[in-house]
């Protein structure tokens, strides 16, 4: 699982996610500070579309747009 915009797609991951809330979300994209969608490989799409929605991310990276937070308050 991945985090980007749509003007930054990864190529290993051919599916997409809404995450809740999408366009007003904490999901940020991983290049740029624009609202993420969740991009999947294979297992994972398979699995989101079994149900699952929750996913550990492949790194432990995390970066957040702070100034999205406001849009909860």
């Amino acid at each position: 699982m991945l985090v980007r915009c749509e003007k930054h797609p990864s190529k290993p991951y051919h599916y997409t996610a809404n995450p809740v809330g999408y366009p007003r979300t904490a999901a940020v994209c991983g290049r740029y500070e624009n609202p993420g969608k969740v991009l999947l490989n294979e297992v994972e799409w398979r699995q989101y579309q079994a149900g699952q929605t929750v996913f550990g991310f492949n790194r432990n990276i995390v970066r957040s747009n702070w100034s999205h937070w406001s849009a909860f308050n």
